[in-house]
């Protein structure tokens, strides 16, 4: 069965840095029930990383599925999210060291709304997409470097 998921940058408000060190970072939100009701399954990567289909991550807490479609600033200074992808998944498996899923279907959705001065993040969001179109109807595996306690 397939379900929706978005990647989005998490850039981070004056606080700077998290408590775990990360800096600005890729957000990637899962929802795991037909009509995206239920809490995300939440996973955090660095913005850039090697391979797609094996890629370091830390567990974050569930978030509300209003992050598949949410753009904008996080209360309490923690910065803004802007979505760069977004599709369909089928999930393989998943506990709290891993999920390993397919992408059924990825588009692009930063580029058109980054600002005309913010080409980086349209090169990202392009970029990411083709990754993971190039990934398409392969096993991704993001894989737990510790969980973490957003906040």
């Amino acid at each position: 069965m397939s379900h929706r998921f978005t990647v989005s940058l998490h850039r981070l408000g004056e606080g700077g840095p998290t408590d775990d060190g990360r800096g600005d970072h890729l957000d990637w939100f899962f929802a795991v029930d037909r009509n995206a009701c239920e809490p995300l399954l939440t996973w955090s990567t660095p913005i850039i990383w090697r391979q797609a289909s094996d890629i370091a991550a830390w567990r974050l807490p569930d978030h509300r599925a209003r992050y598949l479609d949410f753009d904008g600033d996080i209360s309490g200074d923690r910065g803004q999210v802007q979505r760069l992808v977004t599709g369909t998944y089928q999930l393989i498996a998943q506990d709290a060291e891993r999920i390993e899923f397919v992408v059924e279907s990825v588009a692009v959705v930063g580029a058109s709304a980054a600002s005309p001065g913010d080409q980086d993040i349209s090169r990202l969001a392009v970029g990411l997409c083709n990754q993971l179109t190039a990934s398409e109807h392969d096993t991704i595996r993001l894989f737990s470097q510790g969980t973490l306690r957003e906040g």
